[in-house]
């Protein structure tokens, strides 16, 4: 039987409804046929094999992608832009432009169109199942397109094609240089499938995904399609059932408030009804029916699955996909993540650790390369400040080997500190106490810890302790100006250097990184801190606020940032200008590996018209916040006993002249960083030209000494073996603080409290709607709402610009979150440890940047 279906290029294809070469029906997607079908298809097919419901479809086999790319003489092309070299995206963005004139030939459509005339009435799924999807060694899922809702033929030969590009995206591309998997090994077939109306959709896996334990099931799940629970975009329910018993051992439902759902012609994001987010996105009933279909189709399968499903309105479970869990299977086969590596230091079971404060200057999961550079790095600074305070002897500043005898230590990639060690310090100095110094700067003591003066160094102590005050503002000064010399001189370098220069660089990088931490930890612990600690008890004493004596100064490097963002924005600084000035500042900066702004700009094109569209230049209140200060001044030194007016008249002299320098010695370390970051990439582009490494970013996973001595011929293993590792330390986190070794931990809050207290870093009362932000290149953020966020940094300066106030987990009363907002007279809050997760966006809080405290007004 035929039939013919007008195409819109004007083409009438003849039908038959028999199948051919191209099209083969989800029932007959064997897994001898996997090399035709790929493995989505694969796996559709096998369920169906066993029985269970799956929507009806058909596969677009392999043939009919290599057919049409010979047809339109893509090969050729595709194979010479990959072996090009240049960045990902580059070569993603070429290559699929390749596709867009593509016209499907008519053998190869005439079967896809008779497959669709089989299916039902009604839109469908075009999903991609590419042929070297979901290995053994690794999965490739989302690293291709699906579309939903396909209607009508031409839209649904147009969807295939985009799903045949997306083989080529800038992901896919690196994924599989990764592996290792040869271009010419890589072909698309497509899966179409009739579409589920879904009340609900989500995945299961047949194993705890954070801890592998295999006794268990894992079930997220949320109203409408399942794009949201896949691209994370919206709020989900989770469950954890007893793979034996499928009783509910754990379950958090979440607060949705939009949903992928058809709606007016296209899927997209829907506003819920209010109070239906709050509901179970799943029954009782539904949810022990997705477990036990878990537990089967991993019988079925003898292996875990990681399974993708859907629910209609009569409460039907349609399986969407099925495919083997690839990353604890393949974690057999690697090193114990727990044990010493190179992002994960031996701890014994004494120390108490803590990451506060040290994941702002030391942020995100470290490579082995930040490990190598920022752990001896902050400990040299910490150790040589100390000695230049008079607490500790030359001899202690060496390094020792032990974990549990340093300040800093690296866990699972994580920076902490040793609060034994710094209370030991503490203990040695005259006027204070490790007691005082842990609770002060970190808000914790050590397990245990008894107070214990260490009388016999206050001598010492009170000899060496006032020199920083007249010797490192210059030094400090002396270094930033060096450094970033060198910074400017060695990018230069870098753009064309051979490999010994490359090396050469990255050792000075190093090296002056290193200078650059004894300066600023020294001027911060030995001048700044005391600094600051001596006005605002002075404040306190007579019931006022520190905070309101300490903006208006001008002079911060943080705000100096935003001043030339606005000088942009005016026309006043090019951007080639700007990025010389600022180039090594980025998102999460004080981590090598990641990408900043001399090497992507476009966030600061954002910033600059950001500032552009809101048309006030940051200094606009400069006047009014120095008029607010020496107000506050007057009344502090009206406030104090005449005794302490002349200790009064010297604080405010030391905060105007020492606070500002807080980001000078800072900058020179970001800078030295960022120079070991560009002979790291440089050093990276050299050995994947020369066949050692795959792709330039495997250079972070090398530590400095490595690369200084040369890479073997086993880096290839070396560089996938710890990059599993870094993939899986991103997915857990460690606790604020403990003993011994860390386990991973889940951050604790309770979701109904309506306070969250930090530590009160700019003065003000401010009520608005929070903004919760976890990238600021991709946020959006309205004047006059509240931004919440783990810590800040001068990436984050547009979103800084336009908010009220600023919340953040981490950072003390000098973090550059602290520091912005006081010289932008925007209250702020930081250190509240738990405002991301306790706070959601779209709440409406009332904040008070003197005391800390956050109320949550009313809920989103």
């Amino acid at each position: 039987m035929t039939n013919t279906t007008p195409t819109a290029d004007g083409r009438a294809l003849r039908l038959d409804t028999a199948p051919g070469r191209y099209v083969l029906p989800l029932a007959d997607c064997t897994a001898d046929r996997a090399d035709e079908v790929g493995g989505k298809a694969k796996g559709l097919g096998a369920l169906m094999g066993h029985g269970l419901q799956v929507p009806d479809g058909f596969a677009i086999t392999v043939g009919a992608y290599r057919e049409v790319v010979e047809a339109a003489g893509l090969e050729p092309q595709i194979a010479r832009l990959l072996a090009e070299g240049a960045p990902d995206p580059e070569t993603s963005a070429a290559i699929i432009a390749l596709f867009a004139d593509i016209v499907i030939p008519d053998a190869v459509a005439t079967e896809i169109l008779a497959g669709l005339d089989r299916l039902p009435d009604g839109p469908v799924a075009v999903r991609s199942s590419a042929i070297a999807e979901d290995t053994a060694e690794a999965s490739f899922a989302g690293q291709q397109d699906t579309y939903l809702w396909i209607e009508g033929p031409d839209a649904v030969l147009d969807a295939v094609v985009r799903c045949w590009a997306s083989l080529f995206t800038s992901q896919a591309i690196g994924y599989r240089r990764r592996f290792d998997i040869a271009p010419g090994d890589v072909a698309m077939a497509v899966v179409v499938q009739q579409m589920v109306p879904a009340e609900a959709a989500g995945v299961t896996m047949t194993l705890e995904p954070v801890t592998g334990d295999t006794s268990q099931i894992y079930v997220e799940s949320a109203f409408g399609l399942g794009e949201g629970v896949v691209k994370g975009d919206v709020e989900t329910d989770r469950a954890w059932l007893d793979k034996a018993t499928l009783d509910v051992l754990e379950r958090e439902i979440g607060s949705q408030e939009k949903a992928h759902l058809f709606h007016e012609g296209h899927v997209q994001l829907v506003v819920l009804p209010v109070g239906k987010g709050a509901e179970p996105s799943l029954d009782d009933a539904t949810l022990h029916t997705v477990g036990d279909l878990a537990r089967r189709i991993e019988q079925h399968f003898g292996q875990a699955m990681d399974i993708e499903w859907a629910v209609d309105a009569a409460g039907t479970v349609h399986l969407l996909q099925a495919r083997p869990e690839t990353v604890w299977a393949n974690r057999a086969a690697a090193p114990d993540w727990r044990e010493p590596n190179t992002m994960n230091d031996a701890a014994g079971d004494t120390a108490t650790w803590t990451t506060t404060n040290a994941a702002e200057a030391i942020p995100g999961v470290q490579t082995p390369l930040g490990k190598s550079l920022m752990g001896p790095g902050g400990e040299y600074g910490f150790r040589n400040a100390f000695y230049a305070l008079g607490a500790l002897s030359k001899a202690e500043t060496a390094i020792p080997t032990k974990t549990d005898e340093q300040l800093l230590g690296i866990f699972f990639g994580r920076a902490a500190l040793n609060l034994n060690v710094l209370c030991s310090w503490g203990d040695r100095i005259p006027g204070t106490s490790g007691r005082a110094m842990a609770e002060g700067v970190f808000s914790h003591v050590p397990v245990g810890y008894v107070e214990s003066p260490q009388r016999r160094y206050y001598p010492r102590v009170a000899a060496k302790i006032g020199a920083p005050f007249f010797t490192y503002p210059g030094r400090v000064r002396k270094d930033r100006h060096a450094v970033e010399a060198f910074w400017r001189d060695a990018q230069q370098q870098l753009v064309d250097a051979d490999m010994a220069t490359a090396v050469r660089l990255l050792l000075a990088g190093r090296d002056a990184t290193h200078e650059s931490f004894i300066g600023h930890i020294t001027l911060v612990m030995g001048v700044i801190q005391p600094s600051y600690d001596l006005l605002d008890s002075l404040a306190t004493s007579v019931g006022l606020s520190g905070q309101a004596l300490m903006s208006g100064h001008g002079g911060h490097e943080e705000t100096a940032v935003l001043d030339d963002v606005w000088a942009a924005a005016e026309g006043r600084l090019t951007l080639d200008e700007f990025l010389l000035r600022h180039g090594h500042h980025g998102t999460n900066e004080g981590d090598v590996s990641v990408t900043v702004w001399r090497e992507d700009p476009e966030p600061v094109r954002r910033l600059i018209e950001s500032y552009r569209k809101k048309g006030i230049a940051p200094s606009a209140t400069a006047g009014d916040r120095s008029h607010d200060r020496e107000a506050a001044e007057k009344q502090f030194l009206a406030a104090l006993p005449a005794p302490k007016r002349v200790m009064g008249r010297l604080a405010l002299r030391m905060a105007s002249k020492y606070m500002p320098m807080r980001g000078v010695g800072k900058v020179a370390f970001l800078q030295g960083i960022d120079v070991v970051r560009a002979a790291a990439r440089r050093i990276g582009t050299l050995l994947v030209a020369d066949g050692v490494l795959d792709t330039v970013d495997d250079a972070f996973f090398l530590t400095i000494d490595e690369l200084e001595a040369g890479v073997g011929p086993d880096a290839r293993a070396i560089v996938a073996e710890r990059r599993a590792l870094h993939a899986y330390y991103l997915t857990i986190d460690v606790p604020v603080v403990w003993r011994g070794r860390p386990e991973p931990a889940t951050v604790e809050f309770d979701p109904d409290a309506e306070m969250v207290t930090g530590t009160g870093a700019s003065p003000g009362v401010v009520e608005g709607i929070a903004r919760v932000v976890t990238d600021p290149a991709t946020a959006e953020i309205a004047e006059g709402e509240i931004l919440v966020a783990t810590c800040t940094d001068p990436s984050w300066a547009s979103l800084m610009f336009l908010s009220a106030g600023l919340i953040a987990d981490i950072g003390g009363v000098m973090s550059h979150t602290a520091v912005v907002a006081r010289e932008m007279s925007i209250p702020c809050v930081v250190n509240t440890k738990i405002a991301m997760h306790a706070i959601k966006d779209g709440d409406r809080v009332r904040m008070d940047g003197s005391t800390g405290q956050i109320q949550i007004v009313e809920r989103a």
